[in-house]
């Protein structure tokens, strides 16, 4: 075996291959952020998941609030999922395509989007509170513009944090914010105010977000002439990028009119050309973990109901998720320098195995019948969504930077395509993966009952686990490197 030093070696100079941001090891001496950055990220984060518990906690209960029929509310979960597939990854695109790799420029686009997004929702209040084919555009739309911002807030996180396997610890603060909200929302609507309000809430957190994006992206568009150009190092005032030792800033007027005059068409070729094999096995374990998540995601609280569980009982078990998700977010920087993706992923679909087993022993001939046996179960969701989440953010980070793709045939052909990756992956995990598993799940769930349904997920997942376990085992035996650099 080599030494552990020319391991490390070896591993860095084949990331610089796959991605202009490598894993980079502990060590590495990199410049931190300001303080008032991190701030500016984690309140961010916290915003925008509070904006998220403001809808999808209560969506089903306005829906019932409203009088939509089950039968109604179970189409609008499906357009949530159908609208992610087919429409975030086009928005994405646009934002790239509308701002280069102007930092600034995509900024203010987020922003503004964040703006839309919270005015459509008050549509529902004054005039659309009934099943109708406005109502499903209306909610195809918000859905789309919705998770386009979030794929685009990553992308933006992403370029400005130095390292990105450090994207938990921001990351987690959404989560904190998702669990607080919701409780604080929970008790607000059973004693003062109606559920109706969900939706102004939920326009004045992603207005606030919006503005605390728009001031200094105008400001920096505005004051600063070079940020009117295509420079991609480029951030706005508040979050300006660290540089590293490997960078070199070009913004000179001749690569900027290079960087410009590249086709939109070669752009998102070279972006589809750069994914091997390898990622696209990836990108298939993602769509397969999604798929996993929506049978949760969708029957986990059916069972319980059947149960007898109370309503009480299915809190805790949001506030035990969310709990769970902290500790997971900040180990999961660790877990991508030692395991890297493929290794995310076989914790990842071991931890599902297991809790997609445990739902299946509840009330099973007499075993685990109080509904309470689920909480232990709950504890997985870190690893089973926290570091699947990180991990797919990283690396769909790792594929719009990919220097193989910026420097195809001309080192002055640099581009950004990160909100589109974003968007592109967030479609198969939370758009096909979910939608199908919520689909297939479905008809088990009335056929065969939730014991196959669970049963049957866990053990479809086996042989993904073991071939991506051999396959990792490989990789670090042979190749000794970091599997998630294998490209």
């Amino acid at each position: 075996r080599l030494p552990r030093t020319a391991t490390l070696s070896r591993a860095i100079m084949k990331a610089t291959h796959y991605s202009s941001t490598p894993v980079l090891p502990s060590n590495r001496d990199i410049t931190t952020l300001p303080w008032i950055t991190r701030v500016f990220l984690c309140a961010s984060q916290f915003l925008y998941g509070s904006a998220n518990a403001c809808y999808y906690s209560f969506l089903s209960i306005w829906l019932s609030f409203n009088a939509f029929t089950y039968t109604q509310i179970g189409y609008v979960r499906g357009l949530n999922q159908l609208s992610v597939l087919l429409f975030v990854p086009p928005i994405c695109m646009l934002i790239d395509a509308l701002s280069g790799t102007n930092q600034p420029k995509r900024q203010c686009i987020f922003s503004l989007l964040c703006f839309a997004v919270a005015f459509g929702r008050l549509s529902f209040i004054f005039w659309l509170d009934s099943w109708s084919a406005l109502f499903c555009a209306v909610i195809v739309l918000t859905i789309a513009v919705q998770e386009s911002t979030n794929s685009a807030m990553d992308s933006i996180v992403l370029s400005i944090i130095p390292d990105p396997n450090t994207y938990g610890r921001y990351r987690l603060w959404a989560g904190f914010g998702w669990g607080l909200i919701a409780f604080l929302l929970g008790l607000i609507f059973d004693r003062w105010l109606s559920v109706d309000y969900m939706h102004y809430f939920f326009a004045a957190f992603m207005t606030l977000l919006g503005a605390i994006w728009f001031v200094p992206s105008m400001k920096d568009l505005c004051c600063n002439p070079l940020n009117n150009k295509s420079d991609g190092y480029k951030s706005s005032l508040l979050m300006r990028r660290p540089k590293r030792k490997t960078m070199t800033i070009n913004i000179n007027a001749k690569e900027n009119n290079l960087q410009n005059n590249i086709s939109f068409c070669r752009k998102l070729c070279l972006f589809m050309q750069q994914i091997t094999a390898f990622k696209l096995q990836l990108i298939f374990s993602i769509f397969i973990l999604g798929a996993a998540f929506g049978v949760i995601n969708t029957f986990l609280f059916l069972r319980l109901q059947e149960m007898g569980a109370s309503t009480l009982l299915m809190g805790m078990t949001l506030v035990v998720t969310i709990c769970s998700e902290f500790p997971a977010f900040l180990a999961v920087e660790h877990a991508l320098r030692r395991i890297g993706d493929l290794g995310i992923i076989c914790v990842g679909l071991l931890a599902y195995m297991l809790r997609l087993s445990w739902y299946g022993c509840l009330g099973l001939h007499g075993m685990l019948d109080n509904p309470w046996y689920v909480l232990p179960a709950e504890l997985l969701h870190g690893l089973t969504f926290a570091w699947i989440k990180a991990s797919l953010a990283v690396f769909a980070h790792r594929l719009s930077n990919n220097d193989q793709m910026n420097a195809d045939d001309d080192e002055d052909e640099q581009f950004d395509w990160s909100s589109f990756s974003q968007g592109l992956l967030s479609a198969i995990f939370n758009g096909l993966g979910q939608g199908l598993g919520g689909i297939v799940g479905g008809i088990v769930f009335d056929r065969y009952g939730p014991h196959w349904l669970f049963f049957g997920t866990a053990l479809l997942l086996l042989p993904f686990f073991v071939i991506h376990c051999i396959q990792f085992c490989c990789c670090r035996r042979k190749i000794h490197i970091i599997p998630a650099d294998v490209a």
